[in-house]
C-alpha cells in the first residue's frame, strides 16, 4: 500500500504543480502506474504475497489515495454551490 500511495501522491503532485503540458502529465501517470504494477508483480513473483493480498492492497491503496486527492475539488464544489444560493 505504501508504494501505491507514495508513488501515486508523487505523481499527483507532479501533475498538479509541475507538469504543464498534457503529454507530460499522461507520461507521469503512465510511469507511476507501471511502477506500481511492477512492484505488485514482483511481490507475486518472489512469493512474498498471494494474489488476493496484492489485489486487496491495491483496492485499499486506491481508496486511501483518492480520498485526500479529490477532497479539494469536493470542497470547492460545495463552496461554489452555497455561494450561488
Amino acid at each position: 500500500m505504501e508504494s501505491l500511495v507514495g508513488y501515486g501522491m508523487l505523481a499527483y503532485f507532479l501533475v498538479v504543480f509541475w507538469a504543464t503540458r498534457r503529454h507530460s502529465q499522461v507520461a507521469i501517470i503512465a510511469a507511476s502506474t507501471m511502477l506500481i504494477a511492477a512492484i505488485g508483480f514482483s511481490r507475486l513473483y518472489l512469493g512474498v504475497h498471494y494474489f488476493s493480498d496484492v489485489i486487496g492492497v491495491y483496492a485499499g491503496g486506491i481508496l486511501w489515495f483518492y480520498r485526500p486527492a479529490l477532497l479539494p475539488w469536493r470542497l470547492r464544489a460545495v463552496g461554489t454551490r452555497s455561494a450561488n444560493c
